[in-house]
């Protein structure tokens, strides 16, 4: 067993409510975390050993944007999006939490809804990210267009899965930004494609200098080898061995993209679709060395989608509002 030092400290987080409604949140909640290594936030998590993870959270300033072309490892096969990357990037936005110091993180989160076609205001980030007093979320999209909205609060947390769902201060219109989707068919999980060559992709906002810009572009690892389980009470879930990320990808997405079945949701969803399958959380080490020096690895950890999902739900028909076919269902079941 890996011996583990815990840790306790106390940090300031931005919004945070419990799982009550919005108008009993406060602006700011004074918690005391206990932690399996100095990075992370997860608290009264028995299964400590399975938690251990180097968080990909950053604290950005202006001397680390630092320009170089090399210290690339050869594992490194990320690409930096741009015109010609898939549309359902555009999802993936970058959170930039500021502090009361004037210094920032800088996290990844995801717009989300029922479907590509409903305009929302909900994204789905890492609770670790949220070490701050506001926040902004902003993405630039395949045509160019630069959308930015204020994070009005803390909807709901999870400190055991290390999940948070952000309420934008305005809806995205789902005709510059589709939202990613959430699987709400049980009958065809996501879980019953992980081997049959779908698309898969994890996104975020890694801040090493020589691909990610210092957090400032979106890079993204398109695969068709990633692994998901749920291993002796896990609290996170996932685990792939060949996807990189460095500090900064916190909260970005772990993407799946497949054309449906026909009987998944008829009338409401056809053709290729793209789900939000996990949320980027960290890696088991710290194995890469940017030349700014923010450190990273290829064995990224997510959270897996069903760990959340249930309660994600929930608030898209809260905030976004329902879908015909869908949220109002008698016997609509996850």
């Amino acid at each position: 067993m890996r011996a583990v030092v815990k840790i306790l400290f106390t940090v300031n987080v931005l919004f945070i409510c419990g799982y009550s409604t919005a108008s009993e949140c406060h602006s700011s909640k004074t918690v005391t975390p206990t932690t399996g290594n100095s990075r992370s936030i997860a608290s009264e998590v028995k299964t400590i050993d399975s938690f251990i993870s180097t968080d990909r959270s950053t604290e950005v300033s202006k001397g680390l944007y630092l320009k170089s072309d090399k210290a690339i490892h050869p594992s490194d096969d990320r690409l930096v999006k741009g015109p010609d990357s898939p549309r359902y990037l555009d999802a993936v936005g970058r959170l930039r939490i500021e502090k009361s110091n004037g210094k920032a993180n800088i996290c990844g989160g995801s717009l989300v809804a029922f479907t590509p076609k409903q305009s929302s205001r909900i994204v789905v980030t890492s609770l670790h990210c949220l070490a701050g007093n506001t926040a902004t979320w902003t993405t630039k999209t395949k045509d160019g267009k630069t959308i930015t909205r204020k994070v009005k609060e803390v909807i709901h947390n999870n400190w055991e899965s290390d999940v948070a769902f952000l309420l934008l201060e305005d809806f995205v219109d789902f005709r510059d930004v589709p939202p990613l989707i959430l699987d709400y068919n049980g009958g065809s999980s996501l879980d019953g494609h992980m081997s049959n060559g779908v698309e898969f992709a994890a996104a975020g906002y890694s801040a090493d200098a020589e691909k990610g810009k210092g957090g400032t572009v979106l890079t993204y690892d398109v695969t068709g080898d990633m692994a998901a389980s749920d291993v002796s009470g896990d609290p996170i879930g996932g685990v792939s061995d060949d996807i990189t990320t460095f500090g900064g990808a916190s909260g970005g997405a772990i993407i799946l993209s497949y054309e449906v079945d026909e009987d998944y949701a008829p009338g409401i969803l056809e053709g290729k679709q793209a789900f939000l399958f996990g949320v980027i959380k960290g890696g088991l080490t710290n194995d890469f060395a940017s030349s700014n020096g923010v450190e990273g690895s290829n064995n990224t950890r997510f959270v897996t989608y069903e760990k959340f999902d249930l309660d994600l739900a929930d608030y898209m028909e809260k905030y976004n509002g329902k879908i015909d076919g869908i949220a109002d269902e008698p016997d609509w079941d996850f």
